[in-house]
């Protein structure tokens, strides 16, 4: 049995601590939420508070908040920042599908930097390799980075292997698809049909870097075809 003044003590301990885990799960769901909505600014300053948090005390709370801070820098279209704080991301502690996410990301930022392409190759066909339930996404990325290294002929192979609709995926995912699409489709000679793959990107209903780049390279009124000028050379992420 608890000494009487421990007794006494402990709602006053144990108050504070409920109040301060509930606001700090509250964060983690706020910040998916505002993730999924396109609200990318908000959701990393709820993420960096959960990363300074007790929470990061938890395994894999303070990567996983790393890791969701690269990814709306990446969305947002800061592409080095996304880059900068996955390398402060201790891999070696990852569970596999965290460990997953965190190197696709990387190596679709340096694909969009135009950085570094073998070894984004590389990353990407590891992971393309590891399972056939990949995203078609992944495979899209893999076929730009093909195509920035000059292997046209694999580039339309993952192309064709990626197929043409996302319909059932999340907002998100349909505007990578379809802006990555109408990207490299431009960029293999075929700016007639990249028109509407950048269409479809442009109706997604978010702010992002990949609805924003479909918007701006749609062409105006009064022409049917996309500049080939604006293909991925020399860098996709140029504005």
């Amino acid at each position: 049995m608890l000494p009487p003044l421990v007794v006494v003590a402990m709602p006053v301990v144990v108050a504070p601590f409920a109040y301060v885990a509930s606001r700090d799960i509250w964060r983690v769901r706020r910040s998916m939420r505002l993730l999924s909505e396109g609200s990318y600014a908000d959701a990393r300053v709820l993420h960096e508070r959960i990363a300074q948090s007790w929470m990061r005390v938890l395994p894999g709370v303070a990567q996983a908040s790393r890791y969701s801070i690269a990814l709306a820098r990446h969305m947002e279209g800061d592409f080095e920042g996304a880059l900068h704080v996955l390398s402060s991301i201790d891999r070696r502690r990852l569970d596999a599908n965290l460990g997953d996410a965190v190197t696709t990301l990387e190596a679709t930022s340096l694909v969009l930097l135009g950085r570094d392409i073998e070894h984004a190759a590389a990353l990407l066909e590891a992971s393309t390799s590891a399972t056939s339930a990949r995203p078609p996404e992944d495979l899209l990325f893999l076929a730009v980075a093909k195509q920035l290294l000059g292997d046209v002929r694999e580039a339309g192979q993952l192309l064709e292997r990626a197929g043409t609709e996302r319909s059932s995926a999340t907002p998100h995912h349909r505007a990578i698809f379809h802006t990555m699409r109408g990207l490299l489709l431009v960029a293999l000679g075929h700016p007639e049909r990249a028109v509407t793959e950048l269409e479809r990107a442009s109706e997604v209903p978010l702010q992002n870097w990949y609805t924003l780049r479909a918007r701006a390279l749609l062409p105006p009124p009064g022409r049917a075809e996309i500049d080939p000028r604006s293909s991925l050379a020399p860098t996709v992420s140029e504005p």
